[in-house]
């Protein structure tokens, strides 16, 4: 009769040992870590690569803003257009600092919403150069590359 009780125990005794879940626990905790640290600098270089495409977005909108406000442009000057600075004086950036902002962000922190990485987190504005050939955009205080779009003749 005892040997039926233990044969029948036996039987009974489905799923795993301790020892096997907590060996599948160590080797999903290594897993985990080895492909961590593998994914990580790459998420990271997608971000900022997303944030160049945030600022060559804003370039595109600098060229369109620079069209329509060309009756006041002298293509023979540089100008230099603050998107979240002062009010500029001369009425061709001021036009054109306005225009952007209606294409693009009013304010810092509407970008700062939308750039993602570690470098673009650290933007403090956007400069726009505008030259006979192309404007430049560049987000400052970032290390992201300048955007330069060259203006069509």
């Amino acid at each position: 009769m005892e040997k039926e009780i233990k044969k029948e125990q036996k039987l009974n005794n489905k799923g795993f040992s301790l020892v096997e879940l907590i060996i599948v626990i160590a080797i999903m905790a290594i897993l985990v870590g080895v492909v961590g640290t593998q994914v990580i600098p790459y998420m990271n270089s997608a971000r900022e690569a997303k944030d160049e495409q945030v600022i060559s977005s804003i370039a595109t909108a600098a060229v369109t803003a620079v069209t329509e406000c060309a009756e006041d442009w002298n293509t023979e000057g540089t100008y230099t257009v603050k998107l979240f600075g002062d009010e500029p004086k001369v009425k061709f950036e001021k036009k054109v600092q306005a225009r952007l902002k209606e294409l693009t962000y009013s304010t810092l922190d509407n970008l700062k919403k939308d750039l993602k990485s570690t470098k673009g987190g650290k933007v403090t504005g956007i400069e726009i150069k505008i030259t006979k050939e192309n404007v430049t955009v560049t987000a400052t205080d970032t290390g992201l590359e300048p955007v330069i779009t060259t203006i069509g003749q």
